[in-house]
């Protein structure tokens, strides 16, 4: 009897004792490239100290709404016209869209959607039919234009849509999280395109949408204009693949104007707006690295991305890819632009022109200063060694997010790779963790922060992914 207790008690100590090895070697995981012969060793270390600067109160400033109507989008089936003009289905009873029915059905209030701007009335004929909704919860803004029979008159055979947003008198950072895929602090936003392939036809509605950062630094002088315009192009490559006809897939042309003709080779962003969209993207280009259900987790761990926004995978996202792409005899036939908007956070009270009907500030968060890694050369085998300095990074949060959410799960991660920054993006192995060791010298991509925004009402959860650019301090 005594015997087999010992049994039991050395093997009940060794399985502690590997528990407990195993726990460890959690923290400390070990990466080999065989080709190369890199050996990097990854530490997710412990939750570090980043810190939240507070925004102070958030008040709400007066606004000016002028001729724009209050236009209740959540339970109209026709949207307001003047008596005579022909009635105009709301974009979410149009059967006349080819658009992913989980992003054309998320538009409700409940779900963090506000009403930003309105030309849509019973009393004034306006030249421009368009509405533009905000989320609270996820920092975008969505327009829906409509175009009738007056709009464009010579429309055949395009087949590209091409929608900017402009920020006017001054840049700023409001457009950054859109622009750019690894987010530079020190480079300045002015204006952000994006192509789709979209059949372009009259009668019908056409949506643009666009992530916002907040910018504490913004000025009553900035203003907002939203462009569309429509194209024709007749070949395409995105990677290694060719494509006659429309582009397959929706990407950035980064601050570039129309007309536009794209280069071989250029880097650009994939935007994808659904799970659809996703999916369809991965059949198109197979080695798109992304898999097709990392919108089943909101981990961060799990959805290996530089630049996101999901929600519940009913619900609308905006996942951004890497690739190389090149456009070719992408021509302009047709362009329309609205009027200069007011942005919105400020006093518009004694405005001259049209200001927003929502007007608290945009955007969900931004960083203070970029963040900082240190980089120390040893000897040994793994001489190359890689912090994360977890006291530079400075969030500043919206003050208004607080008033109908919590930010939950804050987590950040140095991202790093052998051979170049722009291969990373792309195709590369990637490391992280909040230290890295290596054999070799490693190129640091950024660091990548994510967080859960939990709305109070209920509605889903939101995860938010971004990655900066750091600075490199020798230590």
């Amino acid at each position: 009897m005594i015997r087999l207790n010992t049994i039991f008690f050395k093997i009940f100590f060794l399985l502690v004792a590997l528990s407990f090895m195993i726990s460890c070697n959690k923290d400390n995981i070990k990466t080999t490239d065989q080709e190369e012969g890199l050996i990097v060793v990854s530490s997710p270390g412990k939750v570090g100290q980043y810190s939240i600067i507070d925004q102070g109160s958030a008040v709400l400033q007066p606004t000016k709404v002028g001729r724009q109507s209050l236009l209740d989008w959540e339970h109209i089936k026709y949207m307001p016209t003047p008596a005579g003009k022909e009635p105009i289905l709301a974009p979410w009873f149009s059967l006349s869209q080819d658009y992913d029915s989980n992003y054309m059905l998320d538009f409700k209030k409940r779900d963090g959607w506000e009403l930003l701007y309105n030309t849509f009335s019973t009393e004034y004929e306006n030249p421009l039919d368009f509405f533009i909704l905000y989320n609270k919860y996820r920092g975008i803004i969505r327009m829906y234009k409509y175009i009738d029979n007056t709009d464009i008159s010579q429309i055949k055979d395009l087949n590209v849509l091409y929608n900017t947003i402009k920020m006017h008198s001054g840049g700023g950072h409001t457009l950054i999280f859109s622009d750019q895929l690894i987010v530079d602090l020190n480079k300045q936003s002015n204006s952000v395109s994006i192509i789709e392939p979209k059949e372009v036809k009259n009668n019908s509605w056409y949506i643009s949408e666009f992530e916002v950062a907040y910018d504490p630094n913004v000025s009553d002088s900035q203003m907002l204009n939203f462009v569309m315009g429509f194209g024709k192009t007749t070949q395409s490559t995105i990677g290694r693949h060719d494509f006659s006809g429309s582009l397959p897939l929706r990407f950035n042309i980064q601050n570039q104007s129309f007309p536009y003709v794209g280069g071989a080779g250029e880097l650009y962003q994939i935007n994808l707006r659904s799970a659809k969209e996703l999916q369809d993207a991965k059949n198109i280009i197979p080695e798109f690295s992304i898999d097709s259900n990392i919108l089943d987790t909101n981990d961060s761990k799990e959805i290996d991305l530089f630049n996101a926004v999901t929600a519940d995978k009913k619900m609308s996202q905006m996942i951004k890819v890497a690739t190389t792409a090149s456009v070719n005899n992408l021509v302009n036939n047709a362009l329309i632009t609205t009027p200069v908007v007011g942005c919105p956070g400020f006093d518009w009270s004694n405005g001259v022109g049209e200001f927003p009907i929502f007007n608290e500030s945009l955007g969900v968060f931004y960083l203070n200063k970029m963040p900082e890694v240190f980089f120390t050369k040893t000897s040994g085998e793994l001489a190359y060694k890689y912090q994360l300095n977890e006291g530079s990074l400075e969030y500043l949060f919206n003050p208004f997010v607080s008033k109908y959410a919590t930010i939950e799960n804050i987590e950040q991660e140095m991202l790093a790779v052998e051979d170049g920054v722009e291969n990373a993006l792309i195709s590369s192995k990637v490391y992280k963790g909040r230290q890295l060791s290596s054999n070799k010298a490693l190129d640091v991509v950024g660091v990548r922060v994510s967080f859960d925004l939990v709305p109070s009402n209920g509605s889903s959860k939101v995860h938010i992914i971004k990655t900066f650019k750091a600075n490199i301090v020798d230590k």
